[in-house]
């Protein structure tokens, strides 16, 4: 299982249960594989066939959205584009593609540093290129709530509620970026 994972599906099953009370079809995507060969027990050998798309997409009352699960090991977040970050080119454009559509783009990043508690944080993706253009590179845990970002109360899991929030958040940003 890939680092991360259970992130996602702690995640997924916020998305869950978010579909039971609002108008949404936000899924879960999945890089595109080509399997090689079956092993045993439902387990495949696959490759990459290209690259994936951000890990959360879809719709939220009829608005497009694109959202990126992250979890790091340490208390900054890498946000430029460079060899080791933890944020990829082709993400970085479907979702600065998602806010040009005045869509809900964002991050939903879980911080686990060793030397201090865990945190989680839903993050827009407007407060990227606002935090660059400070000259900033990375989001630090300890700054993120006073950018703008909506601290995740138990950073195992979101709430269903917390991403209601952090979407119509995102919306609303959207919109005022669009008329900037």
């Amino acid at each position: 299982m890939k680092k991360g994972a259970d992130w996602e599906n702690a995640i997924s099953g916020a998305m869950t249960r978010l579909n039971t009370t609002t108008p949404h079809t936000i899924a879960k995507t999945e890089p595109p594989v080509r399997i090689v060969k079956y092993q045993e027990k439902g387990l495949f050998l696959a490759v990459f066939t290209a690259t994936g798309m951000c890990d959360f997409e879809g719709a939220y009352k009829g608005t497009p959205v694109c959202i990126e699960a992250k979890q790091i090991s340490h208390h900054r977040f890498p946000i430029t584009l460079a060899k080791h970050n933890k944020i990829k080119a082709h993400q970085v454009e479907r979702l600065n593609l998602t806010l040009e559509m005045r869509g809900i783009s964002g991050l939903l990043i879980r911080f686990m540093p060793k030397d201090r508690e865990p945190a989680a944080f839903a993050v827009p993706w407007v407060l990227r290129r606002i935090v660059m253009e400070d000259g900033m590179k990375s989001f630090c845990m300890d700054d993120l709530p006073g950018q703008g970002a909506t601290p995740i109360k138990n950073p195992a899991a979101p709430t269903a509620e917390e991403l209601e929030g952090f979407f119509d958040l995102c919306a609303a940003l959207a919109r005022a970026e669009a008329r900037r």
